[in-house]
């Protein structure tokens, strides 16, 4: 419950007390993987996506009985669509959506897990209108409503924005949502929730500015950072306040490198470059800049060309992902950027550095590209041991 109103702290804070009593008392297997699901439910609320995969990592080893596991297969499908892996999500939760709607007559949560997967899914594979129609389908149910429908209405404003975006307005489907959200009992809206649905739903200057807040706050899931600001920016460019939307742009693009939101890195990508706010490598001194890293730390571009997060990075040189990230911030501060798709562009043009330490010469033909577009399911395809500059 604590979850469903916001309060993810808490609601982490709770789960790991309940774990470590199931650990205590050797039922780690069975209501521990429970414990496991609320724990990563509030996490991927708060954007911890490395906790998320460690916990699923250990829900994996402790080979847990499948009809526990189940509960764990939505929070699954997720984390793999939030790393943009959504042929993958989808194939897992084709595998286990036979038990889920069983589980579902019974417990009506688990029906609304499977809905935020499946929308997890739609947007991950950039399919706002597939996403729409799940929203659709939870609107049309008749069957007893609970407090999960919140979170889904409230996902219901950023699917709508990105259609928004694409000229698709959805009229009806706007009214339904605030026809819907009106609904819900007054104690189980937030007050945040509601004024950034209001602003995705009918943006104006005031509206986004107040919903950016809104949006910072640990009782808002992370990823409205990132969308609130996006749409910012789209309202700012069509104000003609290019400058301002810019400036909005920088901080989604930050945002969805923190959280390493693989889907929205992309689609502010894509907006900063259609809209010419992109910024130009050209305007930086590359040779400069990429001279003064180290050879661990060209590396580390290397992986981040590749689209690798702090965590893949980490796995694939053997360090630490505290130490990944430390080389990922000071990468960013030498080359002048403020996200890791910046650096990526600025790394495109030029070649992995040879072992002295000097970047290739522009002109040379160049060994690293730009960052490599996704396999059908997100991920990327991995160079060789020896490419990857071996194990040093």
């Amino acid at each position: 419950m604590l979850a469903m109103l916001g309060r993810y702290r808490e609601a982490v804070t709770v789960a790991e007390e309940g774990s470590a009593q199931a650990r205590g008392m050797g039922i780690e297997r069975t209501s521990g993987s429970l414990m496991i699901q609320n724990t990563v439910e509030a996490l991927l609320e708060l954007g911890e996506i490395d906790r998320v995969d460690a916990l699923l990592a250990r829900d994996l080893e402790l080979r847990t009985f499948p009809v526990f596991r189940m509960y764990t297969t939505t929070s699954r499908v997720r984390a793999l669509a939030w790393h943009g892996r959504h042929a993958r999500a989808a194939a897992l939760l084709r595998e286990q959506r036979a038990a889920l709607d069983a589980a579902a007559m019974s417990e009506r949560q688990v029906w609304y897990y499977a809905l935020q997967a499946r929308l997890a899914i739609a947007q991950a594979a950039d399919d706002p209108r597939a996403a729409l129609e799940v929203v659709h389908e939870m609107l049309d149910d008749t069957a007893p409503q609970t407090a999960h429908r919140v979170r889904i209405l409230l996902e219901a404003g950023a699917i709508i924005a990105a259609l928004r975006a694409r000229s698709d307005e959805v009229p009806g489907t706007v009214d339904r949502v605030r026809a819907a959200w009106s609904d819900i009992p007054e104690m189980l809206r937030p007050a945040a929730w509601a004024q950034i649905l209001d602003a995705l739903l009918a943006p104006t200057a005031d509206t986004l500015e107040a919903a950016v807040a809104c949006a910072d706050g640990d009782d808002v899931p992370a990823t409205f950072r990132v969308v609130v600001r996006l749409e910012q920016a789209r309202a700012l460019v069509a104000a003609g306040r290019r400058t301002d939307a810019a400036a909005a742009v920088a901080a989604a693009s930050q945002h969805a490198d923190d959280l390493q939101r693989e889907p929205l890195r992309r689609e502010v990508a894509a907006f900063a470059a259609a809209s010419g706010l992109a910024p130009a490598a050209a305007d930086v001194d590359a040779s400069a800049a990429l001279a003064e890293l180290t050879p661990r730390e060209r590396q580390v571009l290397d992986l981040i060309a590749e689209g690798l997060s702090n965590g893949q990075i980490a796995k694939r040189l053997f360090i630490s992902v505290k130490t990944a990230s430390v080389h990922v911030s000071a990468i960013l501060r030498k080359l002048g950027v403020t996200s890791r798709t910046e650096a990526a562009v600025l790394a495109a043009p030029w070649s992995r550095a040879p072992r002295d330490g000097s970047p290739t010469p522009p002109g040379s033909p160049p060994a690293v590209g730009p960052p490599r577009a996704p396999a059908e399911d997100g991920s990327r395809v991995r160079p060789s041991r020896a490419a990857a500059g071996g194990s040093s």
